[in-house]
């Protein structure tokens, strides 16, 4: 059944699973792959190549969702897109969404990421925690107090070398009216305190059409990120806009933003949408160095 194809490691992944630096599995250039996307599962393989073709260093995998079923979305298929990535030099990143209504369950589904291993061997390079609401997701105060426990258990399960990012909402959305009533005091500072890098969905294709806002969105997105966390070299990667939605003149104000206010990592969401106007924008991306400001 399922599991034909990997096994499920008992213990945190250890040696070649580690990276040289906690930060450097979110660096550069990525790509976003999510459960939906079936023609790109179909053929793990073929979208790789392709996305080693335009430059992309990164591949974030989600793993599941938190229906029943295995904690690896389509195990053997998962382990082909880790043999192609990793032959090429990439990494992969699984990402999973939790909606803090069963707080064990969910920490189970994202350690069963961290510890999957195919029969050759290949396993995730580091983890993104999903943090957003579901259906069915709790009121701030309980969510907030799940999220930041089951933060810990994660760092606690995985050790202090394994890498691990936050995939926030968007700083400056956060910022706005809707965004103070939908999630108050978001605890950037403790979330700064577990994961080593913060992946914040900019999604400037939600706030308004046109370069500017875009530009404006990816700079407030750094500037609210670097001063919620009282670090001005914390490690971001920033998604940008949805990529169906951004035009060529959004995509290059996004490209132009990040080189202007820095940052070590970027991509828009995602890979199944993305046109050749979103992927000459990301290549005219220059990253900065992480621990820089």
């Amino acid at each position: 059944m399922f599991l034909a194809g990997l096994t499920l490691l008992v213990a945190a992944p250890t040696g070649a699973a580690r990276a040289a630096s906690p930060v450097q599995p979110f660096r550069d250039l990525g790509a976003w792959v999510s459960i939906f996307e079936d023609e790109v599962w179909q053929h793990p393989e073929r979208a790789v190549a392709d996305m080693h073709r335009r430059g992309v260093d990164t591949l974030y995998l989600q793993t599941a969702s938190s229906s029943p079923g295995p904690a690896v979305f389509r195990p053997d298929r998962a382990a082909r897109f880790l043999r192609a990535a990793h032959v090429r030099g990439m990494k992969v990143v699984a990402w999973y969404l939790p909606p803090y209504t069963r707080p064990g369950y969910e920490l189970r589904r994202a350690l069963g990421a961290i510890r999957f291993r195919a029969v050759d061997g290949g396993r995730f390079d580091a983890f993104a925690l999903d943090i957003e609401t579901a259906p069915g997701s709790p009121s701030p105060t309980l969510r907030t107090r799940r999220l930041l426990g089951m933060s810990h258990r994660l760092r606690r399960a995985v050790g202090d070398r394994y890498p691990l990012g936050a995939i926030i909402p968007s700083p400056y959305g956060l910022s706005r009216s809707h965004g103070r009533r939908w999630w108050p005091r978001f605890p950037f500072r403790d979330l700064h305190a577990v994961f080593d890098a913060f992946l914040p969905m900019g999604y400037y294709t939600y706030h308004g059409e046109g370069p500017g806002v875009a530009a404006r969105d990816t700079r407030l997105n750094l500037e609210i990120l670097r001063r919620e966390t009282g670090d001005p070299a914390v490690a971001i990667h920033v998604i940008g806009g949805v990529s169906g939605a951004s035009g060529r003149a959004e995509g290059r104000a996004f490209m132009r933003s990040i080189n202007r206010h820095g940052a070590i990592g970027a991509s828009m969401y995602d890979y199944a949408q993305m046109g050749a106007e979103d992927w000459s924008s990301l290549a005219g991306i220059r990253f900065r160095a992480p621990g820089s400001d």
